[in-house]
C-alpha cells in the first residue's frame, strides 16, 4: 500500500513540473543566422541548411567578353596614305600587329600593341614649287614601327560582343625610301634647306579608332577596327615645305584581328 501511494505522488509531481525549454539549434551550431538559408517546413517549423546555393552575377558584370579578362591580339592591317603626293586614301599596303587587349572593366579598358608595316604613295605629275633644286621625290615607300597604348570606351557591351571607341598615344619610327630603295631621310637634297634642322624620323602618334569584337563561347574572338593614325610628323612621304598641296600626312588603317584568351576571371558569386 505504501508503494502505491509513493508512485501516485511521483506521478503528480512529474505532471506539475514545467517542461525544459529546447535549445536553439542556431546557437548550438555557433554560426550567425544571417549566413544560413532557412527553409520553411510543413507546420511552420524553421530548419537550417548547411549548403548555400550561390547566384552567378550577370555575364555583363563579369570581367571580359564571355568571362575573358585579357586577350592576346594578332592582327593584319590594311594601310592607306594621304598627304603631299595624293589627296585620297587609294594605295593600300600591309602591316602586322601584336598586342594585349584588356577586358576587365565594364566601360573603360586598355590596349597596348606593336605594329610593323609600310605605306606607299606616288604622284608622277608632282612638280616642286621652286624652280631650282632641291628636287623632292615623286614616289616613296615608308617602313614604320609603332608602339602605342589605347584607352578604349565600350559603347555597347554584351556577353559575347563589344563595340568600342578608342584614343591612343604612341611613338612611331619611320624610314622613307625612293623607287630605287635609296634612303630619303639622309638625302637632304630632296627637302628644303630650312628643313634640315627640324627633320626627324621619329614622331608621336595619336590614333583614333572605332572597333568591334565578337567572342565565341570558348573565349576566342574576331574583330574589326578602323582608325586614323594621326602622326605628329609631316614627313611620312619625305615632303613638307616643298609640297604644292597643303594636306598634312595621315594614315588610314583597317585592322582585322584574331583574339586569343590569355586568362579568365574567376566567376564572382553573390549570396
Amino acid at each position: 500500500m505504501k508503494f502505491l501511494l509513493i508512485s501516485v505522488l511521483i506521478s503528480i509531481i512529474s505532471l506539475n513540473s514545467p517542461a525544459r525549454p529546447q535549445s536553439n539549434p542556431t546557437k548550438q551550431a555557433g554560426l550567425p543566422a544571417k549566413n544560413k538559408a532557412k527553409i520553411l517546413q510543413a507546420g511552420g517549423n524553421a530548419q537550417e541548411s548547411d549548403s548555400i546555393q550561390p547566384r552567378l552575377l550577370p555575364p555583363e558584370l563579369l570581367g571580359g567578353t564571355g568571362g575573358v579578362i585579357r586577350f592576346l591580339e594578332l592582327g593584319i592591317i590594311a594601310n592607306a596614305y594621304r598627304g603631299d603626293l595624293t589627296t585620297k586614301y587609294e594605295k593600300w599596303t600591309q602591316a602586322f600587329h601584336i598586342g594585349v587587349k584588356l577586358s576587365r572593366k565594364k566601360r573603360l579598358n586598355g590596349h597596348v600593341g606593336l605594329t610593323i608595316g609600310k605605306v606607299s604613295g606616288e604622284n608622277i605629275n608632282y612638280a616642286s614649287p621652286l624652280p631650282t633644286p632641291p628636287t623632292p621625290n615623286k614616289f616613296f615607300t615608308t617602313n614604320f614601327i609603332i608602339f602605342n597604348y589605347d584607352l578604349l570606351v565600350n559603347i555597347i557591351r554584351k556577353e559575347l560582343f563589344v563595340l568600342y571607341l578608342g584614343q591612343g598615344i604612341g611613338v612611331m619610327r619611320f624610314m622613307p625610301r625612293d623607287k630605287e630603295n635609296n634612303d630619303l631621310a639622309s638625302n637632304s637634297d630632296t627637302r628644303a634647306k630650312e628643313e634640315s634642322k627640324e627633320y626627324r624620323n621619329v614622331s608621336f602618334v595619336l590614333p583614333q579608332i572605332i572597333g568591334a569584337v565578337y567572342s565565341f563561347k570558348n573565349g576566342f574572338g574576331v574583330g574589326l577596327e578602323i582608325g586614323l593614325l594621326n602622326q605628329a610628323t609631316d614627313y611620312v612621304d619625305n615632303i613638307s615645305v616643298l609640297s604644292n598641296q597643303k594636306i598634312r600626312d595621315n594614315i588610314l588603317r583597317y585592322k582585322f584581328g584574331f583574339y586569343i584568351p590569355i586568362n579568365f576571371r574567376t566567376q564572382i558569386t553573390q549570396i
